[in-house]
């Protein structure tokens, strides 16, 4: 859903960190299911971030962000 006056492509709920880690899997032509299992997440985990529904820990972070080849604050937008 988009905001009434918010920047376009912005989804209610969704924090720059899941903005992020979206827009970085996919230019790298990536699945979620193959991010999850290249980090030991649950299938699902990776959605879970993408929409908001839920933070990672810190060690799961450091693991998207190692295997994404990005620094944790390019990953979290910080």
């Amino acid at each position: 859903m988009i905001e009434a006056g918010s920047r376009k492509g912005k989804v209610e709920g969704q924090t720059d960190f899941a903005r992020n880690l979206r827009r970085m899997r996919e230019n790298r032509n990536m699945s979620r299911h193959t991010l999850s299992e290249c980090c030991g997440l649950g299938h699902t985990m990776i959605g879970r971030y993408e929409r908001g529904e839920t933070e990672p820990t810190l060690a799961a972070l450091a693991k998207m962000a190692q295997y994404l080849g990005v620094s944790i604050s390019e990953l979290t937008g910080m």
